[in-house]
């Protein structure tokens, strides 16, 4: 699975492929079906996580980065990746921690210091740096993305579906969400 997602996701940045979103799609479904074969393979996890920050999917990417985080605590990219997942959430603070980590892993990674500058200049200033979608828009959403994301984690495709259903009706500007909603309704046999 992972190599199929591999392949897609090549295709899908290469010119014949054009951006086509359908690959970035298939691609992350393949590394989905990776991961619940190999739970704990962190190849599998960062995978997973840069196809759903890809597209445009922060809270979940996150989540998946800092599952990764935790099996490489050494492993800079993972935490410079999971910082940007978070400050595209909304959640500065923890985004600048986890930048924080790939410096002292990588100390000598200049980007990683300009980010956390800007970071913290924000942090200081009260503003917020780029909060991207699903994250950092409507927190009555980013609730119930972030329920919706346990319950389909915990195997619950409807009530998972219910949370993102309500999500939409709230803000149905945020792609993310449509997005991820179309995923589980496929899931769950419920959209061809």
């Amino acid at each position: 699975w992972n190599n199929l997602g591999n392949t897609l996701r090549a295709l899908h940045s290469g010119e014949e492929g054009g951006g086509d979103a359908a690959l970035l799609l298939e691609a992350r479904l393949s590394f989905q079906q990776a991961v619940e074969v190999q739970p704990r393979n962190p190849t599998f996890l960062l995978n997973l996580a840069s196809t759903h920050a890809a597209e445009g999917e922060h809270i979940f990417a996150a989540r998946r980065f800092r599952e990764a985080t935790e099996m490489l605590p050494a492993h800079a990219q993972a935490y410079r990746a999971l910082g940007s997942a978070l400050s595209h959430s909304g959640e500065i603070q923890e985004a600048l921690l986890a930048y924080r980590r790939a410096e002292e892993v990588e100390p000598d990674e200049g980007v990683t210091r300009d980010v956390i500058s800007r970071l913290e200049a924000a942090i200081e200033a009260g503003g917020e740096v780029d909060a991207g979608g699903s994250g950092g828009g409507n927190l009555e959403v980013d609730a119930l993305v972030a329920e919706a994301i346990d319950l389909e984690e915990a195997g619950m495709l409807p009530q998972a579906i219910e949370k993102l259903e309500r999500g939409v009706e709230i803000d149905a500007s945020d792609h993310a969400v449509w997005n991820r909603l179309a995923i589980l309704l496929l899931r769950a046999g419920r959209l061809l």
